[in-house]
């Protein structure tokens, strides 16, 4: 039963990742060229899209696998997602993405601000030094992954 939920959630999370950034970052384009949605290959990852599947799929889970309330299955999937959330901080940090505001800390990071282009052999646009908010936010994620751990073994709840 492990490997089925696995599995359901990896298909649906990444199908509606990308639909979700598809129809929430740019819908009018997507949905005048319909085909472009499934070119998965030219990038775009939203995790709202993502949080939609998962709860689609908790649905199904609990109607034909687990036979249990949807909030079995939530209870069990919210432990891991603080994890789950500041691994896609990071993802934003490496994508030079959702960064801060301009600093003078010793801290702050220059984002590339071309990125597309620079990785398509153009010479970087580097930003002015900023907060790496991305950290901050895992940060406070992995803190959130930590609590939740401890009261899910504390309450014996499994």
């Amino acid at each position: 039963m492990a490997g089925s939920i696995i599995d359901l959630y990896h298909d649906w999370n990444g199908g509606w990742s990308c639909l979700g950034h598809c129809l929430l970052y740019a819908p009018q384009y997507y949905l005048s060229n319909p085909i472009e949605i499934l070119k998965i290959w030219e990038g775009g990852l939203a995790s709202h899209g993502g949080t939609l599947g998962i709860i689609i799929a908790i649905y199904f889970y609990s109607k034909k696998v687990s036979h249990k309330s949807m909030m079995w299955a939530f209870d069990k999937l919210v432990v891991p997602t603080g994890l789950v959330a500041a691994m896609i901080r990071l993802g934003n940090l490496m994508n030079h993405e959702i960064y801060g505001h301009v600093t003078d800390v010793p801290w702050g990071f220059r984002f590339i601000d071309n990125l597309h282009q620079w990785k398509m052999g153009a010479a970087p646009v580097f930003t002015a030094p900023s907060h790496p908010t991305q950290l901050y936010e895992a940060l406070c994620y992995l803190i959130t992954f930590a609590l939740c751990m401890w009261l899910y073994f504390r309450k014996e709840a499994f």
